[in-house]
């Protein structure tokens, strides 16, 4: 519902001085993928309005990342084998907005893009499987794109990934 209203009315995020860090704390308070998934989906309206005030969810968000990818947070939202794409999309989507500012946060970004570029989806046998994770793929490769310059290596993989999916 909160989503709803900012979508309606973008100025009510700014009614209140301390919204960011309230917001952004729940990431690091709740393991609840139901209210990561609203926090991000707030989180995504509010950094296209003016992403300033919400650069303390940066690393908040790479924990995140990070969390799902080592599959510490509950099994039951897995969709064919992958685990949270939505919530992997969201978060890098996020991070386009709000890259890493610091060195700690950064290698740990950096690993999490270096795992879901090595994941391999054509040895998934679902369609569905595919899907998933060539979306949770498309969307590290953008996050890349945008980040450009600190993250070399990772275009080049990128590109080679790129080239598989198009080949396959």
């Amino acid at each position: 519902a909160y989503q709803r209203i900012v979508k309606r009315n973008k100025s009510i995020l700014s009614l209140d001085p301390e919204t960011p860090g309230k917001i952004s704390a729940m990431l690091d308070e709740n393991s609840n993928l139901g209210v990561l998934n609203a926090v991000c989906s707030v989180l995504l309206e509010a950094v296209q309005v003016d992403p300033s005030p919400w650069h303390s969810a940066s690393p908040k968000l790479i924990k995140v990342l990070a969390k799902v990818a080592n599959k510490e947070l509950s099994r039951d939202h897995m969709y064919h084998s992958i685990p949270h794409p939505w919530l992997q999309v969201k978060c890098l989507r996020l991070l386009k907005f709000l890259p890493p500012e610091d060195s700690a946060a950064s290698m740990t970004m950096t690993d999490q893009l270096r795992r879901i570029l090595d994941s391999d989806s054509t040895r998934l046998n679902s369609d569905n499987s595919k899907n998933a994770q060539n979306a949770v793929l498309f969307e590290a490769i953008s996050l890349i794109n945008v980040l450009g310059g600190p993250l070399p290596v990772l275009q080049q993989t990128a590109v080679t990934q790129l080239g598989k999916f198009i080949l396959a």
